[in-house]
């Protein structure tokens, strides 16, 4: 193989990766949209710090815990996939995506403090990790 066609494979790779993160992050938002209703009248009960739990940290990241690690083992089912360039490709670009229309919309608005901000760090590390692992089993390479 040339090294322009390695390069090429490269780059192909990576924008599958990017679509997947994009396409991960549309559906993760359907699916969260038409969670939040039902997930709302049961948690009315609940204590507040289960509802910031589930509301403000796990849901805005379905996409990310569920929606793309599934994607990702469908994908590298067909097409093989590096696991840990493609899952952080994946996420990154999924969030660089939320965290642009979140800047549009709310220009310099209020940032979350730093608990929370480290709270959604890990959750989408978590996200990348389960990512990897679907690839990794989806290829064969538990």
């Amino acid at each position: 193989m040339t090294e322009t066609a390695s390069w090429s494979v490269g780059v192909r790779r990576a924008q599958l990766a990017m679509g997947l993160g994009f396409l991960a992050m549309a559906l993760g938002a359907f699916l969260t949209s038409s969670l939040m209703g039902p997930l709302f009248h049961r948690m009315a009960s609940s204590p507040v710090w289960a509802r910031m739990l589930v509301f403000e940290l796990l849901l805005p990241q379905l996409w990310a815990l569920v929606v793309l690690p599934l994607l990702a083992y469908g994908t590298a089912r067909v097409v093989p996939l590096n696991p840990w360039p493609a899952s952080l490709a994946a996420v990154l670009t999924g969030e660089g995506f939320i965290y642009a229309v979140r800047r549009v919309l709310q220009g310099d608005g209020p940032r979350p403090s730093v608990g929370v901000a480290a709270a959604e760090v890990g959750v989408i590390a978590l996200g990348v990790w389960l990512t990897q692992a679907a690839i990794r089993r989806a290829r064969g390479k538990v």
